[in-house]
């Protein structure tokens, strides 16, 4: 979906954990047709154990991370579901298969950093 503010989804992959979507390190998407995602190509078939997910610790950050589900190609790794401090979310896919990694939610979506573990 489309990003907002500059916000691109190459930011998630940048290496920066703080959390803080003011110094230009989050990624930000609006609704298309409700929904907002997010996929990452894997450059091939990877088997994954997890997937950390680090959020915004700024303004928003609930409605912007609740509810989002992680994805292995069409496997399920798990639904976020936020709780206050948190420094990231980890899901774990049990070695699930896939080329791509997808994040998606009802409403906007917003996060700082994608960690992939392979194996």
């Amino acid at each position: 979906s489309g990003s907002l503010f500059g916000a691109t989804a190459s930011l998630v992959k940048d290496g920066k954990i703080d959390g803080d979507f003011y110094q230009g390190s989050c990624f930000f998407s609006r609704p298309a047709q409700n929904y907002t995602w997010l996929k990452m190509d894997l450059g091939g078939v990877k088997t994954i154990s997890h997937v950390h997910v680090y959020p915004r610790l700024d303004y928003f950050r609930e409605m912007n991370i609740d509810g989002a589900v992680v994805k292995v190609g069409d496997a399920e790794c798990g639904r976020i579901v936020y709780k206050s401090g948190v420094l990231y979310y980890s899901l774990d896919c049990q070695g699930a298969r896939g080329a791509e990694i997808t994040i998606q939610k009802l409403g906007f979506l917003s996060f700082c950093e994608v960690v992939i573990h392979e194996g």
